[in-house]
C-alpha cells in the first residue's frame, strides 16, 4: 500500500468499475500543491452529502466535493470528486 500511495502522488488511478470518483485529504492536498497559482484559481468545492463504503462496514461521508484541473495528453479537463478523510 506504502508503494502505491507514493506513486501515484501527483497522478490519478483510474477505476472504470467505480460509480463516482473519490480522493483523500492527503492526496488532494499534494495534488493541489503541484498545480501553477493559475490552477490553483481553478479548483472548485461544494457541499456532498455522499457516503462511501470501501468493502468493509465502516461508511466515510464525503467532505465536499471539488473540481480539479487536469492535463490529459495536452488537453485541459476538469475532474470533479468527493473528498474523504481517508
Amino acid at each position: 500500500m506504502c508503494i502505491l500511495i507514493t506513486e501515484t502522488l501527483q497522478s490519478a488511478i483510474l477505476d472504470s468499475g467505480c460509480t463516482s470518483t473519490v480522493t483523500g485529504k492527503i492526496w488532494l492536498q499534494c495534488f493541489i500543491d503541484t498545480l501553477s497559482e493559475e490552477d490553483r484559481q481553478k479548483v472548485g468545492r461544494k457541499q456532498s452529502d455522499t457516503v462511501f463504503k470501501f468493502g468493509g462496514m465502516q461508511l466515510y461521508k464525503s467532505l465536499d466535493k471539488v473540481t480539479l484541473p487536469c492535463y490529459i495528453v495536452g488537453k485541459e479537463y476538469t475532474i470533479e470528486a468527493d473528498v474523504i478523510d481517508c
